[in-house]
């Protein structure tokens, strides 16, 4: 079976994708069922140079002898700036879908199969166990919010960085939002959030500025700061509300 990386938006992930899918194809050929693409690397989002390329390695079988093979790889994955790939299968995928299904929505809205069957694109999820996913994701999501901000204070973490996790981390619920809602989504952030915005009444500029932090090295002083981790901490709570009200 032919190795699909051709006609990918990043041009540049094509060559790297393609040797390591060729190293997994040989470590693994009998075991592997699907190699695939996800993340930013199928976006406009992607930087090159600064950004992950994100893959989902789906088995037959597990083991932890499969595990110490894979961590051989570390090298290759390091050279072409490679996150660690999430290792499924496909048993794992079928009976998890009550408790991942915004991470599978997400996939099946952005991803490309470069080898294999499609693990996705045929999952049933739904709207009541992604509707209790959000509400407890996002809940969670304050108290890190809440320990980040104190932390921040008394033990030098930097605030700058928990907002940009805060905020990035709220993407995939957005999008999770506007699907019980039946709109389309779109991948790219610049264009979840204004859609989300619109939906659900809320300032979609501020939170593009903050998750865009991430590869700016422009400064932030302190004020600008804390009227971030208001504004990112009340957004949170207010979709929380939201979520914890919506009827599915």
């Amino acid at each position: 079976m032919e190795i699909m990386v051709e006609n990918l938006r990043n041009k540049s992930i094509e060559k790297p994708l393609c040797e390591f899918a060729q190293r997994i194809l040989v470590d693994f050929y009998g075991n592997i069922s699907s190699v695939c693409v996800t993340g930013s690397a199928l976006t406009e989002d992607f930087v090159q140079g600064k950004s992950g390329i994100n893959t989902v390695l789906v088995f037959e079988n597990e083991s932890i002898e499969l595990l110490d093979m894979i961590s051989r790889l570390g090298k290759l994955l390091s050279k072409n700036k490679f996150d660690m790939p999430l290792i499924m299968t496909t048993e794992h995928i079928s009976r998890s879908r009550d408790v991942f299904g915004v991470e599978y929505l997400d996939f099946q809205l952005n991803h490309k199969t470069i080898w294999g069957k499609d693990p996705f694109e045929s999952l049933v999820i739904s709207k009541n166990d992604v509707r209790l996913q959000c509400e407890r994701e996002l809940k969670a999501n304050l108290i890190r919010l809440r320990q980040g901000y104190v932390a921040s204070k008394i033990s030098g973490v930097k605030l700058r960085d928990i907002l940009v996790s805060g905020s990035r981390a709220l993407l995939p619920y957005l999008r999770a939002m506007l699907w019980l809602c039946d709109k389309p989504r779109i991948a790219s952030i610049a264009p979840t959030v204004e859609d989300a915005a619109k939906e659900f009444g809320f300032d979609g500029s501020a939170l593009n500025r903050i998750a865009n932090w991430k590869y700016e090295k422009m400064r932030t002083d302190a004020i600008e700061l804390r009227e971030s981790a208001s504004y990112l901490y009340n957004l949170t709570n207010n979709l929380a509300v939201w979520v914890d009200n919506c009827k599915v």
